[in-house]
């Protein structure tokens, strides 16, 4: 009979995508076989084989909330072989993405009156909140977040120095999943002073 190794029953998968796999139990296929699986009663899908007894395939996205699937073989001599039915949870377990836009990293800005510009995307849940991490401190919200579209943080009075600052967005979904950008760097007023340059030998 055929065995379903992943998902196991009653097991959270990302709605992202994830590995089904089977094994075969007392029987190997012969030259032309195949295993295919379907979630819901859907079409099936056709496994790659690992071996002539385990079979795999990565799933395309897979809508939030409660699923089935069931995996079955058969070879060209006829012999058929299908698993137990196994029912399964598929939840947002992906993180937002969050790309910072302006000003980039290692610039410069004219003053201390600044536009930090961001983007956030996460391909199942909308975005609950973001926060602007400004010299290491969570600085200012935003709860309006519109994803895949550029966001902004105006900031006053910064002084004329370099500053970090990151980004850190939580998705609207059961696990609040949350991203955080990388850190760009960035320096109020512009450095208009040539490098001083000394000769040391000979």
């Amino acid at each position: 009979r055929s065995n379903i190794t992943s998902p196991l029953n009653d097991s959270i998968q990302s709605e992202s995508g994830f590995y089904v796999n089977a094994d075969l139990e007392n029987i190997t296929l012969q030259s032309g076989g195949n295993c295919s699986y379907s979630i819901d009663g859907n079409s099936n899908i056709t496994m790659s084989n690992q071996s002539m007894i385990r079979y795999f395939n990565f799933t395309n996205p897979v809508e939030v909330g409660r699923h089935s699937i069931e995996a079955y073989c058969n070879d060209t001599s006829g012999e058929f072989s299908s698993s137990n039915v196994h029912n399964f949870s598929v939840q947002d377990l992906t993180a937002p993405r969050v790309s910072l836009v302006f000003p980039l990293n290692n610039s410069e800005v004219a003053n201390g009156n600044v536009t930090l510009a961001y983007n956030v995307t996460d391909f199942t849940s909308n975005i609950s909140n973001c926060t602007l991490i400004l010299d290491f401190e969570d600085n200012v919200a935003n709860f309006t977040v519109v994803k895949n579209i550029n966001q902004t943080f105006n900031v006053t009075g910064l002084t004329s120095e370099q500053h970090r600052w990151q980004v850190r967005c939580a998705d609207n979904s059961s696990n609040k999943n949350i991203g955080l950008s990388e850190e760009f760097v960035f320096l109020v007023g512009i450095d208009n002073s040539p490098p001083v340059v000394t000769l040391q030998s000979p």
